[in-house]
């Protein structure tokens, strides 16, 4: 099965079939705005204060990745004021603030980085960023954890009605913080969960905007085609074909590793069969023209667990023969293409191949295949003796495989030097235990027999080796 979404500008990694959506809370005058994933924060009107915020708490300890993009609306010589990402531990419903505070003020302790389109009386004279603390929006306070530097261009504004992209990675490890809107960047490292959480680990994340005396319509749009922060991950069937899709590359040049798991690796969009799970890799130049890297992790489910049937061969008797799967697992579906059945169990009445396939709870479908015959024999079996007497009385006269009928036989006669002296494939051929026309000495002759039921041509020959007396 495959899955394909057209993406327009994403930083990080997207495979399908995976598809993830946040659930957020709206605070203040944010609003739903048609399409999934987008939000009104403040309409082009006075004194507004909107947020979205998760509603599930993310653990800092952990290392994760936020994407989403903003748009600040078109006013560009009174537009304000701008957006602020938040991280805070009061909880998913805190009523965001109008005016120059970006809807964070007075939210403490948290961590914001704010994203500011007016200049106020400790800003720089152009569109900013900057990491901040505790509600602070003062550029000259000690809670001003780095910037502001631009977030634009020298020639460009905010304000221009676009969608700008916007990625935060935190490093747990490192205790790093990044930054970027579009290519501007910036970091800070700060052990977020100690220094500015007291070592709770556990925050809600969300991003606030506002205006004052100054408007404009500002807007955020979370990706729903896969988790915001970032867990780039999916799972599949085995052999289940699977699309994975890297970002857009500036020079349409891709290089995937491992190369020899997918269809194209030098395709944006190449395809994958895989038995066990396996992690990928990508090298693109991003939209800033900066080699980049991301990776997904295809994790494999596992097929339904099917014992295998004792005798693979069924036999119609008395006109029918029971088919049945057995599984030691539950939840388990069936379906037999040749009559629909849904059941673990069918009757069938002719001969044939009859498939059944097994579905599972997480998905995957396995199959096992009966084949029926409407005539069955048991297998082949001879008698062969150890002693024979050909001396002319009619008694035990000759070498004979019995229960030979339906044989297809290889029957080899040596003496003790290794000479062959006999060799038939016929089975009513019997040896008289002459060679040449030359009667035998008395003694030990080996024999060496390949043997199967003829009417089961596709039955590989079995081997019986040994001895045979011959006295007279």
């Amino acid at each position: 099965m495959k899955h394909i979404l057209p993406l327009s500008f994403l930083l990080f990694l997207l495979a399908l079939p995976l598809r993830l959506r946040a659930q957020y809370n709206l605070a203040g005058s944010a609003q739903a705005q048609p399409g999934e994933g987008c939000y009104l924060l403040t309409e082009d009107k006075t004194h507004q204060g909107g947020a979205v915020w998760s509603r599930q708490q993310l653990n800092l300890q952990k290392s994760m990745t936020w994407q989403f993009t903003v748009n600040f609306g078109t006013r560009v010589a009174d537009g304000a004021d701008g957006f602020a990402f938040v991280l805070q531990n009061k909880g998913p419903n805190v009523v965001a603030q109008t005016g120059e505070y970006f809807g964070f003020t007075g939210i403490s302790p948290s961590l914001g980085i704010e994203f500011d389109t007016h200049i106020n009386p400790t800003d720089p004279s152009f569109d900013h960023m900057a990491i901040q603390r505790d509600g602070n929006v003062n550029h000259l306070s000690p809670l001003n954890l780095a910037g502001p530097i631009r977030a634009t261009r020298p020639d460009a504004t905010l304000k221009d009605g676009r969608n700008h992209t916007v990625k935060i990675q935190w490093d747990a490890t490192r205790k790093r913080l990044e930054v970027q809107i579009d290519c501007e960047k910036l970091a800070v490292n700060i052990d977020l969960v100690n220094e500015i959480f007291g070592g709770n680990p556990n925050v809600w994340w969300g991003v606030s905007a506002s205006t004052g005396g100054a408007t404009n319509n500002q807007s955020v749009c979370f990706p729903t085609h896969a988790d915001t922060v970032g867990r780039r991950q999916l799972t599949a069937c085995p052999k289940e074909t699977v699309q994975l899709i890297a970002p857009e590359s500036v020079d349409l040049s891709y290089s995937w590793v491992p190369r020899n798991l997918l269809s194209d690796p030098e395709s944006r969009i190449p395809t994958t069969q895989l038995s066990q799970t396996q992690l990928f890799k990508v090298t693109y130049r991003n939209q800033c023209g900066e080699l980049a890297q991301d990776s997904v992790l295809v994790t494999v489910k596992p097929l339904p667990k099917i014992q295998p049937e004792p005798d693979s061969l069924n036999c119609l008797t008395d006109k029918q023969s029971r088919l049945k799967v057995s599984s030691s697992e539950s939840g388990l579906t069936y379906l037999w293409p040749h009559s629909g059945e849904q059941t673990a169990e069918v009757v069938v009445t002719q001969p044939g191949t009859f498939e059944a396939r097994v579905t599972g709870v997480n998905g995957c479908t396995a199959s096992q295949v009966f084949t029926v015959k409407d005539t069955c024999f048991a297998p082949a079996s001879v008698f062969i003796p150890t002693i024979f007497t050909p001396n002319g009385d009619g008694i035990n006269d000759f070498f004979e495989i019995r229960n030979a009928n339906f044989l297809d036989i290889r029957l080899t006669i040596l003496n003790r030097w290794g000479e062959v002296i006999f060799y038939t494939t016929d089975s009513r051929q019997l040896w008289d235990g002459t060679y040449k026309r030359k009667q035998c000495l008395p003694d030990r002759y080996v024999y060496i027999l390949q043997f199967r039921d003829s009417r089961k041509p596709d039955d590989p020959f079995q081997l019986e080796k040994g001895t045979v007396l011959l006295t007279r």
